[in-house]
Protein backbone atom coordinates (compact mmCIF):
# COMPACT_ATOMS: atom_id res chain seq x y z
CA UNK A 1 0.00 0.00 0.00
CA UNK A 2 2.78 2.40 0.71
CA UNK A 3 5.35 4.19 -1.37
CA UNK A 4 7.57 1.85 -3.23
CA UNK A 5 10.92 2.27 -4.90
CA UNK A 6 12.26 -0.47 -7.11
CA UNK A 7 15.70 -1.11 -8.53
CA UNK A 8 17.13 -4.14 -10.22
CA UNK A 9 20.61 -5.52 -10.46
CA UNK A 10 22.81 -5.23 -13.50
CA UNK A 11 21.92 -8.66 -14.79
CA UNK A 12 18.17 -8.51 -14.28
CA UNK A 13 16.00 -10.34 -16.78
CA UNK A 14 12.35 -9.29 -16.71
CA UNK A 15 9.97 -11.76 -18.33
CA UNK A 16 12.25 -12.19 -21.29
CA UNK A 17 13.14 -8.51 -21.51
CA UNK A 18 16.75 -7.94 -20.51
CA UNK A 19 17.40 -4.50 -19.09
CA UNK A 20 20.36 -3.03 -17.29
CA UNK A 21 18.42 -2.80 -14.07
CA UNK A 22 14.84 -3.31 -12.93
CA UNK A 23 12.85 -0.16 -12.55
CA UNK A 24 9.08 0.00 -12.58
CA UNK A 25 7.33 1.37 -15.64
CA UNK A 26 6.83 5.10 -15.59
CA UNK A 27 5.58 7.75 -17.93
CA UNK A 28 7.89 8.72 -20.75
CA UNK A 29 7.12 12.38 -20.34
CA UNK A 30 7.78 14.54 -17.32
CA UNK A 31 6.98 18.09 -16.18
CA UNK A 32 10.08 18.67 -14.06
CA UNK A 33 6.78 13.99 -7.41
CA UNK A 34 -6.91 1.43 5.07
CA UNK A 35 -3.40 0.47 5.23
CA UNK A 36 -2.99 -2.83 6.84
CA UNK A 37 -0.51 -1.76 9.44
CA UNK A 38 0.93 -4.65 11.34
CA UNK A 39 -0.88 -7.80 12.20
CA UNK A 40 -4.32 -6.30 12.33
CA UNK A 41 -4.58 -3.26 10.05
CA UNK A 42 -7.58 -1.00 10.00
CA UNK A 43 -9.21 -0.67 6.62
CA UNK A 44 -12.49 0.00 4.90
CA UNK A 45 -15.05 2.51 6.01
CA UNK A 46 -13.14 3.37 9.17
CA UNK A 47 -10.26 4.82 7.21
CA UNK A 48 -10.14 8.55 7.53
CA UNK A 49 -9.53 10.65 4.45
CA UNK A 50 -6.67 13.02 4.97
CA UNK A 51 -5.93 16.16 3.00
CA UNK A 52 -3.62 16.11 0.05
CA UNK A 53 -0.14 17.49 0.18
CA UNK A 54 0.89 20.56 -1.70
CA UNK A 55 4.57 20.08 -2.27
CA UNK A 56 6.55 22.42 -4.41
CA UNK A 57 6.83 22.13 -8.14
CA UNK A 58 10.59 22.35 -8.50
CA UNK A 59 12.33 21.33 -11.71
CA UNK A 60 14.78 18.46 -11.74
CA UNK A 61 17.70 17.88 -14.04
CA UNK A 62 16.57 18.37 -17.57
CA UNK A 63 17.16 15.91 -20.37
CA UNK A 64 16.16 16.16 -24.00
CA UNK A 65 14.13 13.38 -25.55
CA UNK A 66 14.66 12.20 -29.06
CA UNK A 67 12.07 12.04 -31.80
CA UNK A 68 10.22 8.74 -31.92
CA UNK A 69 7.62 7.23 -34.19
CA UNK A 70 4.89 5.32 -32.41
CA UNK A 71 2.14 3.11 -33.73
CA UNK A 72 -0.27 6.02 -33.65
CA UNK A 73 1.92 8.60 -35.27
CA UNK A 74 5.13 10.54 -34.93
CA UNK A 75 6.10 12.07 -31.63
CA UNK A 76 7.84 15.37 -31.33
CA UNK A 77 10.89 16.28 -29.33
CA UNK A 78 10.30 16.72 -25.61
CA UNK A 79 12.21 17.74 -22.54
CA UNK A 80 11.78 16.72 -18.94
CA UNK A 81 13.38 15.95 -15.62
CA UNK A 82 14.04 12.35 -16.52
CA UNK A 83 15.94 10.46 -19.14
CA UNK A 84 13.37 9.64 -21.80
CA UNK A 85 10.55 12.00 -22.65
CA UNK A 86 7.33 12.39 -24.55
CA UNK A 87 9.29 12.45 -27.78
CA UNK A 88 10.31 8.85 -27.23
CA UNK A 89 6.75 7.62 -27.03
CA UNK A 90 4.90 8.99 -30.04
CA UNK A 91 1.66 10.88 -29.84
CA UNK A 92 -0.03 9.38 -26.81
CA UNK A 93 -3.19 7.57 -25.87
CA UNK A 94 -6.48 6.93 -27.60
CA UNK A 95 -9.30 6.54 -25.08
CA UNK A 96 -12.08 4.01 -25.41
CA UNK A 97 -14.77 5.21 -27.80
CA UNK A 98 -18.11 5.75 -26.02
CA UNK A 99 -19.83 6.02 -29.37
CA UNK A 100 -18.93 2.58 -30.65
CA UNK A 101 -21.62 1.90 -33.29
CA UNK A 102 -21.29 -1.86 -32.79
CA UNK A 103 -22.31 -1.62 -29.15
CA UNK A 104 -26.08 -1.97 -29.28
CA UNK A 105 -28.81 -3.89 -27.49
CA UNK A 106 -30.18 -6.83 -29.44
CA UNK A 107 -32.55 -8.92 -27.33
CA UNK A 108 -32.23 -12.72 -27.59
CA UNK A 109 -35.98 -13.09 -28.07
CA UNK A 110 -39.23 -11.14 -28.21
CA UNK A 111 -40.42 -12.17 -24.76
CA UNK A 112 -38.04 -10.06 -22.66
CA UNK A 113 -35.96 -6.91 -22.89
CA UNK A 114 -32.22 -6.61 -22.51
CA UNK A 115 -32.73 -4.71 -19.28
CA UNK A 116 -34.66 -7.66 -17.89
CA UNK A 117 -32.03 -10.15 -19.00
CA UNK A 118 -29.34 -8.10 -17.28
CA UNK A 119 -31.40 -7.81 -14.11
CA UNK A 120 -31.90 -11.57 -14.09
CA UNK A 121 -28.12 -12.13 -14.28
CA UNK A 122 -28.25 -13.77 -17.72
CA UNK A 123 -25.48 -11.71 -19.35
CA UNK A 124 -22.87 -14.47 -19.11
CA UNK A 125 -25.05 -17.23 -20.52
CA UNK A 126 -23.74 -18.76 -23.75
CA UNK A 127 -26.97 -17.92 -25.60
CA UNK A 128 -26.42 -14.23 -24.74
CA UNK A 129 -23.21 -14.03 -26.77
CA UNK A 130 -23.42 -10.94 -28.97
CA UNK A 131 -26.74 -9.93 -27.39
CA UNK A 132 -27.63 -7.02 -25.11
CA UNK A 133 -24.13 -5.56 -25.30
CA UNK A 134 -25.08 -2.18 -23.83
CA UNK A 135 -27.28 -3.46 -20.99
CA UNK A 136 -24.75 -6.13 -20.05
CA UNK A 137 -21.85 -3.67 -19.91
CA UNK A 138 -19.98 -5.32 -22.78
CA UNK A 139 -19.43 -2.15 -24.74
CA UNK A 140 -15.68 -2.21 -24.62
CA UNK A 141 -14.33 -0.44 -27.69
CA UNK A 142 -11.31 -1.89 -29.52
CA UNK A 143 -8.19 -1.47 -27.39
CA UNK A 144 -6.43 1.86 -27.88
CA UNK A 145 -3.25 1.68 -29.91
CA UNK A 146 -0.31 2.97 -27.91
CA UNK A 147 3.03 4.18 -29.17
CA UNK A 148 5.99 1.89 -29.74
CA UNK A 149 7.54 2.93 -26.41
CA UNK A 150 6.18 0.33 -24.01
CA UNK A 151 8.72 0.33 -21.18
CA UNK A 152 9.85 3.48 -19.40
CA UNK A 153 11.73 2.49 -16.29
CA UNK A 154 14.31 3.91 -13.89
CA UNK A 155 17.85 2.92 -14.73
CA UNK A 156 18.44 1.24 -11.35
CA UNK A 157 16.19 2.17 -8.43
CA UNK A 158 12.44 2.76 -8.37
CA UNK A 159 11.46 5.41 -5.84
CA UNK A 160 7.86 6.26 -5.11
CA UNK A 161 4.91 6.09 -2.80
CA UNK A 162 1.61 4.41 -2.19
CA UNK A 163 -1.54 6.17 -3.21
CA UNK A 164 -3.70 3.22 -2.37
CA UNK A 165 -6.94 5.10 -2.87
CA UNK A 166 -8.69 8.42 -2.74
CA UNK A 167 -11.96 6.55 -2.08
CA UNK A 168 -11.58 3.09 -0.60
CA UNK A 169 -12.36 0.54 -3.35
CA UNK A 170 -14.17 3.32 -5.23
CA UNK A 171 -11.68 5.25 -7.36
CA UNK A 172 -13.23 3.52 -10.38
CA UNK A 173 -15.72 4.46 -11.66
CA UNK A 174 -15.41 8.25 -11.82
CA UNK A 175 -11.85 8.96 -10.58
CA UNK A 176 -11.02 12.46 -9.36
CA UNK A 177 -8.46 13.43 -12.00
CA UNK A 178 -7.61 16.80 -10.34
CA UNK A 179 -6.49 14.85 -7.27
CA UNK A 180 -4.47 12.50 -9.46
CA UNK A 181 -2.89 15.46 -11.23
CA UNK A 182 -1.90 17.00 -7.90
CA UNK A 183 -0.41 13.74 -6.61
CA UNK A 184 1.62 13.20 -9.77
CA UNK A 185 2.90 16.77 -9.73
CA UNK A 186 3.96 16.48 -6.09
CA UNK A 187 5.69 13.13 -6.52
CA UNK A 188 7.56 14.17 -9.64
CA UNK A 189 8.72 17.44 -8.07
CA UNK A 190 10.08 15.50 -5.09
CA UNK A 191 12.08 13.20 -7.37
CA UNK A 192 9.85 10.12 -7.22
CA UNK A 193 8.48 8.15 -10.15
CA UNK A 194 6.15 5.35 -9.02
CA UNK A 195 2.66 5.28 -7.50
CA UNK A 196 1.23 2.02 -6.15
CA UNK A 197 -2.56 2.15 -6.42
CA UNK A 198 -5.33 -0.36 -5.58
CA UNK A 199 -8.06 -1.25 -8.07
CA UNK A 200 -10.57 -3.82 -6.79
CA UNK A 201 -9.47 -3.86 -3.11
CA UNK A 202 -12.46 -5.79 -1.68
CA UNK A 203 -14.51 -6.24 -4.84
CA UNK A 204 -17.25 -3.89 -3.68
CA UNK A 205 -17.37 -1.84 -6.90
CA UNK A 206 -15.25 -3.74 -9.41
CA UNK A 207 -15.24 -6.21 -11.02
CA UNK A 208 -18.81 -6.96 -9.90
CA UNK A 209 -20.44 -10.39 -9.94
CA UNK A 210 -23.40 -11.89 -11.76
CA UNK A 211 -26.15 -14.08 -10.30
CA UNK A 212 -23.87 -17.13 -10.54
CA UNK A 213 -21.09 -15.41 -8.62
CA UNK A 214 -18.88 -15.02 -11.69
CA UNK A 215 -16.97 -11.85 -12.47
CA UNK A 216 -18.77 -9.48 -14.78
CA UNK A 217 -16.99 -8.24 -17.93
CA UNK A 218 -15.04 -5.03 -17.67
CA UNK A 219 -17.11 -2.10 -18.90
CA UNK A 220 -16.14 0.67 -21.27
CA UNK A 221 -16.51 3.21 -18.48
CA UNK A 222 -14.17 1.30 -16.19
CA UNK A 223 -11.60 0.97 -18.95
CA UNK A 224 -11.93 4.62 -19.86
CA UNK A 225 -11.50 5.66 -16.23
CA UNK A 226 -8.32 3.59 -15.90
CA UNK A 227 -6.93 5.22 -19.02
CA UNK A 228 -7.74 8.65 -17.57
CA UNK A 229 -5.69 7.77 -14.47
CA UNK A 230 -2.79 6.52 -16.59
CA UNK A 231 -2.96 9.60 -18.80
CA UNK A 232 -2.75 11.83 -15.74
CA UNK A 233 0.34 9.94 -14.57
CA UNK A 234 1.93 10.21 -17.99
CA UNK A 235 1.29 13.95 -18.14
CA UNK A 236 2.92 14.42 -14.72
CA UNK A 237 5.93 12.22 -15.41
CA UNK A 238 5.13 9.33 -13.06
CA UNK A 239 3.91 5.77 -13.44
CA UNK A 240 1.37 3.43 -11.85
CA UNK A 241 1.61 -0.02 -10.31
CA UNK A 242 -1.92 -1.43 -10.30
CA UNK A 243 -2.65 -3.55 -7.22
CA UNK A 244 -5.59 -5.75 -8.14
CA UNK A 245 -6.77 -7.20 -4.82
CA UNK A 246 -6.19 -6.94 -1.06
CA UNK A 247 -6.82 -9.15 1.96
CA UNK A 248 -9.90 -6.90 2.27
CA UNK A 249 -11.57 -9.41 -0.08
CA UNK A 250 -12.48 -11.36 3.06
CA UNK A 251 -12.62 -8.52 5.57
CA UNK A 252 -15.82 -7.31 7.18
CA UNK A 253 -16.68 -3.74 8.09
CA UNK A 254 -15.72 -2.07 4.82
CA UNK A 255 -18.03 -0.63 2.18
CA UNK A 256 -20.03 -3.20 0.18
CA UNK A 257 -22.83 -1.59 -1.85
CA UNK A 258 -23.96 -4.97 -3.19
CA UNK A 259 -23.92 -6.56 0.27
CA UNK A 260 -21.02 -7.67 2.45
CA UNK A 261 -22.00 -11.33 2.71
CA UNK A 262 -22.43 -11.81 -1.04
CA UNK A 263 -19.17 -10.00 -1.84
CA UNK A 264 -17.21 -12.12 0.60
CA UNK A 265 -18.81 -15.31 -0.72
CA UNK A 266 -18.03 -14.37 -4.33
CA UNK A 267 -14.49 -13.31 -3.45
CA UNK A 268 -13.93 -16.59 -1.62
CA UNK A 269 -15.09 -18.49 -4.70
CA UNK A 270 -12.73 -16.48 -6.91
CA UNK A 271 -9.86 -17.54 -4.65
CA UNK A 272 -10.82 -21.20 -4.29
CA UNK A 273 -12.88 -22.31 -7.31
CA UNK A 274 -11.06 -22.72 -10.61
CA UNK A 275 -14.07 -21.79 -12.75
CA UNK A 276 -14.63 -18.56 -10.84
CA UNK A 277 -10.97 -17.61 -10.96
CA UNK A 278 -10.86 -18.27 -14.70
CA UNK A 279 -14.03 -16.22 -15.23
CA UNK A 280 -12.33 -13.23 -13.61
CA UNK A 281 -9.33 -13.73 -15.90
CA UNK A 282 -11.43 -14.09 -19.05
CA UNK A 283 -14.03 -11.42 -18.34
CA UNK A 284 -11.99 -8.74 -16.62
CA UNK A 285 -8.24 -9.17 -16.24
CA UNK A 286 -7.20 -10.21 -19.75
CA UNK A 287 -9.37 -7.57 -21.49
CA UNK A 288 -7.94 -4.96 -19.12
CA UNK A 289 -4.34 -5.99 -19.74
CA UNK A 290 -4.95 -6.13 -23.49
CA UNK A 291 -6.42 -2.64 -23.50
CA UNK A 292 -3.70 -0.83 -21.53
CA UNK A 293 -0.54 -2.81 -22.22
CA UNK A 294 1.98 -0.48 -23.77
CA UNK A 295 0.68 2.60 -22.01
CA UNK A 296 3.84 4.52 -21.10
CA UNK A 297 2.58 5.21 -17.56
CA UNK A 298 1.83 1.58 -16.69
CA UNK A 299 4.71 0.45 -14.51
CA UNK A 300 3.47 -2.99 -13.56
CA UNK A 301 0.92 -5.21 -11.86
CA UNK A 302 0.59 -6.22 -8.20
CA UNK A 303 -1.67 -9.26 -7.71
CA UNK A 304 -2.37 -8.94 -3.97
CA UNK A 305 -1.86 -6.58 -1.10
CA UNK A 306 -0.77 -8.62 1.91
CA UNK A 307 -2.86 -11.72 1.21
CA UNK A 308 -1.51 -13.35 4.37
CA UNK A 309 -4.21 -11.37 6.17
CA UNK A 310 -6.84 -13.72 4.74
CA UNK A 311 -4.85 -16.96 5.08
CA UNK A 312 -5.59 -19.73 7.55
CA UNK A 313 -3.16 -19.90 10.44
CA UNK A 314 -1.72 -16.42 9.96
CA UNK A 315 -4.44 -13.93 9.01
CA UNK A 316 -6.96 -11.73 10.75
CA UNK A 317 -10.02 -11.65 8.50
CA UNK A 318 -13.11 -13.53 9.78
CA UNK A 319 -13.19 -15.72 6.65
CA UNK A 320 -9.88 -17.26 5.59
CA UNK A 321 -8.56 -19.52 2.86
CA UNK A 322 -5.58 -21.90 2.61
CA UNK A 323 -2.25 -20.43 1.52
CA UNK A 324 -2.37 -22.64 -1.57
CA UNK A 325 -5.48 -20.74 -2.73
CA UNK A 326 -3.51 -17.51 -2.65
CA UNK A 327 -0.54 -19.10 -4.40
CA UNK A 328 -2.72 -20.60 -7.13
CA UNK A 329 -4.44 -17.27 -7.71
CA UNK A 330 -1.10 -15.46 -7.94
CA UNK A 331 0.11 -18.09 -10.40
CA UNK A 332 -2.98 -17.96 -12.62
CA UNK A 333 -3.28 -14.16 -12.67
CA UNK A 334 0.44 -13.60 -13.25
CA UNK A 335 0.33 -16.14 -16.08
CA UNK A 336 -2.64 -14.37 -17.69
CA UNK A 337 -0.84 -11.01 -17.56
CA UNK A 338 2.37 -12.43 -19.01
CA UNK A 339 0.46 -14.31 -21.72
CA UNK A 340 -1.25 -11.12 -22.88
CA UNK A 341 1.63 -8.71 -22.26
CA UNK A 342 5.07 -10.31 -22.51
CA UNK A 343 7.56 -8.11 -20.71
CA UNK A 344 5.06 -6.77 -18.19
CA UNK A 345 6.29 -6.56 -14.62
CA UNK A 346 4.27 -8.58 -12.11
CA UNK A 347 4.65 -8.74 -8.34
CA UNK A 348 2.51 -9.63 -5.32
CA UNK A 349 3.21 -8.15 -1.93
CA UNK A 350 4.02 -10.09 1.21
CA UNK A 351 3.01 -8.72 4.61
CA UNK A 352 6.46 -9.50 6.03
CA UNK A 353 9.60 -11.44 5.13
CA UNK A 354 8.24 -14.42 7.06
CA UNK A 355 6.49 -15.53 3.85
CA UNK A 356 9.00 -14.13 1.37
CA UNK A 357 12.51 -15.12 2.42
CA UNK A 358 14.78 -18.13 2.66
CA UNK A 359 16.46 -16.85 5.83
CA UNK A 360 16.41 -19.22 8.78
CA UNK A 361 12.89 -19.76 10.06
CA UNK A 362 11.22 -18.11 7.05
CA UNK A 363 9.66 -19.55 3.89
CA UNK A 364 9.36 -18.06 0.40
CA UNK A 365 5.77 -18.74 -0.59
CA UNK A 366 6.21 -16.74 -3.81
CA UNK A 367 9.21 -18.42 -5.43
CA UNK A 368 8.86 -19.71 -8.98
CA UNK A 369 8.78 -23.29 -7.71
CA UNK A 370 6.20 -22.58 -5.03
CA UNK A 371 3.82 -20.82 -7.41
CA UNK A 372 4.10 -23.15 -10.41
CA UNK A 373 3.91 -26.29 -8.28
CA UNK A 374 0.59 -25.18 -6.81
CA UNK A 375 -0.88 -23.43 -9.85
CA UNK A 376 0.63 -25.33 -12.76
CA UNK A 377 0.89 -22.36 -15.15
CA UNK A 378 4.37 -21.81 -16.53
CA UNK A 379 4.29 -18.05 -16.90
CA UNK A 380 2.69 -17.48 -13.52
CA UNK A 381 5.85 -16.20 -11.85
CA UNK A 382 6.79 -12.91 -10.26
CA UNK A 383 9.28 -10.54 -11.86
CA UNK A 384 10.28 -9.00 -8.55
CA UNK A 385 9.49 -9.53 -4.90
CA UNK A 386 7.69 -6.92 -2.84
CA UNK A 387 7.67 -7.00 0.97
CA UNK A 388 6.18 -4.61 3.54
CA UNK A 389 7.47 -3.50 6.92
CA UNK A 390 6.04 -1.82 9.99
CA UNK A 391 7.83 -1.65 13.34
CA UNK A 392 5.07 -3.57 15.13
CA UNK A 393 5.97 -6.63 13.06
CA UNK A 394 9.35 -6.90 14.78
CA UNK A 395 13.04 -6.25 14.20
CA UNK A 396 13.52 -9.73 12.75
CA UNK A 397 11.73 -8.66 9.56
CA UNK A 398 13.09 -5.12 9.30
CA UNK A 399 14.81 -4.09 6.04
CA UNK A 400 16.31 -1.21 8.00
CA UNK A 401 18.30 -3.68 10.13
CA UNK A 402 19.28 -6.14 7.39
CA UNK A 403 20.73 -5.70 3.88
CA UNK A 404 18.83 -7.04 0.89
CA UNK A 405 21.19 -10.02 0.60
CA UNK A 406 20.19 -11.23 4.07
CA UNK A 407 16.82 -12.50 2.85
CA UNK A 408 18.28 -14.99 0.37
CA UNK A 409 16.04 -14.08 -2.55
CA UNK A 410 16.63 -14.72 -6.23
CA UNK A 411 14.84 -11.72 -7.75
CA UNK A 412 14.91 -7.93 -7.34
CA UNK A 413 13.43 -6.81 -4.04
CA UNK A 414 11.27 -3.77 -3.37
CA UNK A 415 10.09 -2.57 0.03
CA UNK A 416 6.53 -1.81 -1.02
CA UNK A 417 5.23 -0.28 2.22
CA UNK A 418 6.77 1.47 5.20
CA UNK A 419 5.93 4.56 7.18
CA UNK A 420 7.94 7.72 6.60
CA UNK A 421 9.04 8.05 10.22
CA UNK A 422 12.21 7.42 12.21
CA UNK A 423 12.65 3.64 12.05
CA UNK A 424 15.27 1.42 13.70
CA UNK A 425 17.50 4.45 14.31
CA UNK A 426 17.26 5.48 10.65
CA UNK A 427 15.99 9.10 10.41
CA UNK A 428 12.74 9.68 8.54
CA UNK A 429 14.39 11.65 5.74
CA UNK A 430 17.07 8.99 5.21
CA UNK A 431 14.84 5.93 4.82
CA UNK A 432 14.91 5.83 1.01
CA UNK A 433 18.66 6.39 0.86
CA UNK A 434 19.25 3.73 3.52
CA UNK A 435 17.36 1.14 1.48
CA UNK A 436 19.23 2.19 -1.67
CA UNK A 437 22.60 1.92 0.09
CA UNK A 438 21.73 -1.54 1.44
CA UNK A 439 21.03 -3.13 -1.91
CA UNK A 440 17.26 -2.92 -2.21
CA UNK A 441 15.77 -2.26 -5.61
CA UNK A 442 13.00 0.12 -4.70
CA UNK A 443 10.97 1.73 -1.95
CA UNK A 444 7.37 2.98 -1.77
CA UNK A 445 6.30 4.76 1.42
CA UNK A 446 2.76 4.48 2.86
CA UNK A 447 0.80 6.55 1.95
CA UNK A 448 -0.02 9.77 0.08
CA UNK A 449 -3.61 10.67 0.88
CA UNK A 450 -5.15 8.86 3.85
CA UNK A 451 -4.36 8.59 7.54
CA UNK A 452 -4.16 5.24 9.33
CA UNK A 453 -5.48 3.93 12.60
CA UNK A 454 -3.46 1.35 14.50
CA UNK A 455 -4.83 -0.15 17.72
CA UNK A 456 -7.50 2.57 17.67
CA UNK A 457 -4.86 5.30 17.65
CA UNK A 458 -4.15 7.66 14.73
CA UNK A 459 -0.94 7.03 12.80
CA UNK A 460 -0.53 9.89 10.38
CA UNK A 461 2.38 9.54 7.98
CA UNK A 462 0.79 10.75 4.77
CA UNK A 463 2.23 13.28 2.33
CA UNK A 464 4.46 15.25 2.72
CA UNK A 465 6.07 12.94 5.30
CA UNK A 466 8.02 11.12 2.57
CA UNK A 467 8.79 14.17 0.43
CA UNK A 468 12.17 15.13 1.93
CA UNK A 469 13.39 11.54 1.79
CA UNK A 470 12.56 11.25 -1.90
CA UNK A 471 14.24 14.56 -2.64
CA UNK A 472 17.39 13.57 -0.76
CA UNK A 473 17.61 10.28 -2.63
CA UNK A 474 17.13 11.97 -5.98
CA UNK A 475 19.73 14.62 -5.19
CA UNK A 476 22.32 11.94 -4.47
CA UNK A 477 21.39 9.33 -7.10
CA UNK A 478 19.42 11.03 -9.88
CA UNK A 479 21.17 9.02 -12.57
CA UNK A 480 19.91 5.78 -11.01
CA UNK A 481 16.34 7.02 -10.64
CA UNK A 482 15.73 8.83 -13.91
CA UNK A 483 13.73 7.11 -16.58
CA UNK A 484 14.82 5.42 -19.76
CA UNK A 485 12.22 4.38 -22.33
CA UNK A 486 12.82 1.21 -24.36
Amino acid sequence: MRDMTLSLGASSLITGVAIASLGLMVACSSDGGSDDAGANPSTGGSVNSGGTGTGGTGTGATGTGGTGTGATGTGGTGTGSTVGTAGDCGTGVVAANPGDPNCVDVAPDAQSTCGQQAAWGKCTEAWMTGKCLASCGKCVAPPPVFPACQFCRPTKFSAGMNLAWFTFSGDVPNPSIPLWDEAGTNLNAAGGQVIRWWLHVNGANTPGYDAKGLSKPITEQQLGDLIKILNSAKDKGVSIVITLWSFDMLQTGSMHPAGEASDIANNTALLTVDANRQAYIDNYLTPLVKAIKGHPALYGWDIFNEPEGMVEGMGWTPTRVPMVAVQKTVNWLADAIHQEAPGALVTSSAQTFRTCSTATGFDNKYSDTALTTVGGRAQGKLDFYQVHFYAQNGDAVSPFLHPATYWGLDKPLVIGEFWAMDTNAVPQDNLYTHLYDNGYDGAWAWQYYNSDTVNNKPADHKWPAMKAGLTALHAAHAADLDLICK
